[in-house]
């Protein structure tokens, strides 16, 4: 499997979450300040991943693919992959993106939980 741009994106937003938690932990009082900052950074990052995801795959980005990732995840990421990659193909890239996803919030919850000897709290 090879390591690109887009999957480094991923690497850092699943990093974030860590980061995320280990703020919350540590610093409780600024939590609203923390939680606003994640919405941003994920934004940002998921802009950058679909824009870099297309020029990777050879392909263009349906129109406002990139913005709708950032704005609302769960209706842009869908369908970028449906609309870029087809049903079947969209799907089965949708199907990993969720599993990565829940890996990464679970252990971006679970990891930093742990270093600093704190009950995990959902």
């Amino acid at each position: 499997m090879l390591i690109t741009r887009s999957r480094i994106i991923l690497l850092i937003w699943a990093m974030s979450f860590m980061i995320s938690e280990a703020i919350h932990i540590t610093i409780p009082s600024v939590s609203q300040f923390s939680t606003l900052a994640d919405l941003i950074i994920s934004a940002l990052l998921l802009f950058i991943w679909c824009e870099w995801h297309a020029q990777e795959n050879g392909v263009r980005p349906p129109r406002f693919a990139s913005i709708l990732c950032a704005v609302f995840t769960l209706v842009g990421v869908p369908y970028y992959l449906f609309k870029t990659f087809g049903f079947q193909q969209g799907g089965i890239k949708l199907l990993w993106g969720l599993l990565f996803s829940a890996i990464a919030y679970v252990s971006g919850i679970l990891i930093p939980s742990i270093i600093f000897g704190v009950p995990l709290s959902f």
